[in-house]
């Protein structure tokens, strides 16, 4: 005889497979998240999904962070759940992400198949690379700054 998962709190049988995962069902979990909601008086920036804006500018995936001064958690700290989404509602994902984070700077993106890696500077210096480049230009950034020699 094979025990069928419960949940946690109120022991009734689960079936959904996030539930078994998560050991507490759909109706135990949105309580206890209330109450923890009430009790901290905070947000909760593991369940509330960030507030942006996708564009696609000359090939290039740019990402605005809106949070800003609102409780929702911000692009860079929610990066996995927006590059889920973003798999979810882009068909053909470009090369070339940048995004602008709560504090107005560009970075750009890395990602492999949408799969978030790292994030990366997009610096204004001689030495851009061409991605580097066309992203700036396709953002209408300044153009790198021509460094002298002293």
């Amino acid at each position: 005889m094979t025990d069928t998962p419960a949940c946690a709190v109120c022991s009734r049988p689960l079936t959904n497979p996030i539930s078994i995962i998560r050991g507490i069902g759909p109706q135990c979990a949105a309580e206890y998240i209330a109450t923890q909601r009430a009790n901290a008086n905070e947000p909760d920036l593991f369940t509330q999904a960030p507030i942006y804006m996708l564009d696609l500018i000359g090939g290039v995936l740019v990402i605005d962070d809106l949070s800003g001064d609102t409780p929702a958690p911000s692009v860079t700290n929610s990066i996995a759940l927006v590059m889920a989404d973003i798999r979810a509602k882009v068909p053909a994902i470009p090369r070339n992400i940048v995004y602008r984070d709560t504090d107005g700077r560009w970075d750009r993106i890395e990602h492999n198949n949408g799969r978030f890696l790292r994030f990366a500077a997009l610096h204004n210096r001689a030495n851009i690379s061409t991605a580097k480049q066309a992203t700036a230009a396709a953002l209408g950034l300044k153009p790198p700054i021509q460094e002298t020699s002293q």
